[in-house]
């Protein structure tokens, strides 16, 4: 770059408004002890509770893998108790049929008790009539004075 041998001259009045400007924007952005001390207690108290919040978030991603697992097992279960249920249910059902089919068979086997003791009764009368002596003989022998 070329000079062309001009040179700049800053006026007393021009220096103090350069300073004045200069001074404010360092102000604006200076940052006292204090400050920065104060900043560094709040980026250790965040760095803190960031930690505890790290900790926090484990216990909660093992507390909710627990819940998983668990929950796992209850769906084994539940799968595993349904399956009961159904042979439950066919179980029942086929014992409900056996029921009936005893029942019937109870019925019948009832009937036909109730009509063997009707043959037997008739056959034990015919019977015990066979051995008492006939009814004149009774009239006769009770006449002639053999009571009894």
């Amino acid at each position: 770059m070329q000079t062309t041998g001009h040179t700049f001259k800053i006026t007393p009045s021009v220096k103090r408004e350069i300073v004045k400007i200069v001074d404010e924007r360092v102000r604006e952005v200076h940052v006292t002890k204090e400050d920065f001390s104060e900043l560094k207690s709040i980026v250790k108290e965040l760095a803190e509770a960031q930690k505890e919040t790290q900790k926090e978030v484990g216990r909660l991603d093992r507390t909710m893998q627990e819940l998983a697992d668990a929950q796992k097992r209850t769906e084994v279960k539940v799968g595993e108790l349904a399956e009961a249920q159904k042979r439950t249910e066919v179980n029942v059902a086929e014992l409900s049929e056996d029921i009936r089919t005893l029942t019937k068979g109870l019925s019948e086997t009832r009937g036909e008790v109730g009509g063997l003791s009707k043959s037997m009764s008739y056959a034990f009368e015919n019977e015990a009539y066979r051995y008492l002596p006939c009814r004149a003989c009774l009239v006769v022998h009770y006449l002639e004075g053999n009571p009894g």
